[in-house]
């Protein structure tokens, strides 16, 4: 074989063993990159886990009443809500459920939860369907305009009238 061609073709199997190097690289930075954010987007479920779960009512202790439940999201984070709020003479009970799962279903249950809650603690003795407004206002403002998502969200909210009766209204 002639030096020359053996040169060339030793020339042309270096630049394809570099292109093939090169490749190798590429695919490994893409990789890596896929796994952090992969590990990112672990770690913000995490995260989003810890605080709807922290939201939660610990004790719940109503006197007069034995209070059980417990909250099992399809995922790590879901749109899931129950809560028992009590304020003196009266408590109340909510129970939510907002569509598809994940972050963004959480978040939306967690801002319905924190209206609920505003509207209850500005005035205890209120109506259940104040607060069922309360919220649908709050939801439709940020998830329907700001957000432009179209979450659907369920809300009961009931209120203890006492002797064992309750008032309720749903959304």
């Amino acid at each position: 074989q002639h030096p020359a061609a053996f040169a060339d073709r030793k020339i042309g199997d270096l630049g394809q063993l570099v292109s093939t190097f090169n490749m190798m690289v590429e695919e490994v930075a893409r990789a890596r990159d896929e796994l952090q954010r992969t590990e990112a987007l672990r770690r913000e479920g995490e995260i989003a886990h810890q605080i709807q779960t922290a939201i939660l009512p610990v004790s719940p202790a109503v006197p007069g009443f034995e209070v059980a439940a417990r909250m099992k999201p399809a995922e790590d984070v879901g749109g899931d809500l129950y809560d028992i709020l009590a304020f003196g003479d009266t408590f109340w009970v909510l129970v939510g459920d907002v569509s598809g799962h994940g972050i963004n279903s959480g978040l939306v249950m967690m801002m319905a939860q924190a209206a609920a809650y505003a509207a209850i603690a500005d005035d205890p003795h209120c109506t259940p369907g104040s607060v069922i407004a309360a919220v649908n206002r709050v939801v439709h403002e940020n998830v329907r305009i700001r957000m432009r998502r179209d979450d659907y969200l369920t809300l009961m909210a009931a209120r203890h009238m006492g002797d064992g009766r309750f008032v309720a209204a749903a959304g």
